[in-house]
């Protein structure tokens, strides 16, 4: 389970493989969100309050927060240093 400090959102992170990462940052980048909600689902067998999550989560452009658009220092799971929002940066 991650908390995002931003949102103050709660949901469980999925083990997936670097393929099933990118190719669900691929759809949800091309604003396909429910698309790559199923393919979490898929994947990882989340519930879809937690794949929901998720998604929201994921960074719109590679090594840019999702939420304020500032630089963040790393990929995979991040935290903003600016607004203290979590990513998935994959």
């Amino acid at each position: 389970m991650v908390h995002c400090r931003s949102c103050d959102g709660e949901f469980i992170v999925p083990i997936l493989s670097a393929s099933d990462q990118l190719r669900i940052a691929e759809v949800a980048r091309a604003g396909r969100s429910i698309e790559a909600m199923n393919l979490l689902r898929q994947f990882a067998g989340l519930e879809l309050r937690d794949a929901k999550g998720v998604v929201m989560h994921v960074t719109r452009f590679p090594n840019v927060c999702h939420r304020c658009n500032g630089a963040l220092p790393g990929f995979g799971q991040t935290e903003c240093v600016k607004c203290g929002s979590l990513n998935f940066d994959w």
